[in-house]
């Protein structure tokens, strides 16, 4: 897998409550290169929290850079914190129909979390070793 940094949307993100990602991908600026790519999500700290937090990885996109009214085009669902270990990871593959913009957005549901980083991308090609869900 080659990972673009032009691509990351998220590089060792942390947050405790749901939140955008650090990034957006102007698919203007990137042409086409988000076509028939994969959304890579991988957990770089386990993710912690006291209740029975679940946390939803998504891809969103707008055709506004301040994505007022953002269109979720593909996510993990809600997975459970026990599940979120380091190294876990989700692939999914981006279906046709974004707008102008992307980025990743994080919805923690029964939180709050208490530890946890996370890393999201776009790549062409995936290893299928990992988890895929679409």
């Amino acid at each position: 897998m080659i990972l673009d940094d032009l691509l990351k949307l998220a590089d060792a993100q942390e947050s405790t409550v749901s939140v955008a990602s650090t990034s957006y991908i102007d698919t203007i600026a990137a042409g086409d290169s988000y076509e028939g790519a994969w959304l890579h999500v991988r957990v770089d700290t386990a993710i912690t929290a006291s209740g029975s937090a679940t946390v939803n990885f998504a891809l969103q996109t707008d055709d506004d850079s301040t994505f007022p009214s953002a269109t979720t085009l593909v996510e993990t669902g809600a997975v459970a914190k026990a599940v979120l270990v380091a190294g876990k990871e989700y692939k999914i593959r981006i279906p046709p129909g974004a707008e102008r913009y992307l980025r990743g957005y994080v919805t923690i549901a029964s939180g709050p979390l208490l530890t946890g980083k996370w890393d999201m991308f776009i790549v062409k090609d995936v290893d299928m070793g990992g988890q895929q869900l679409a």
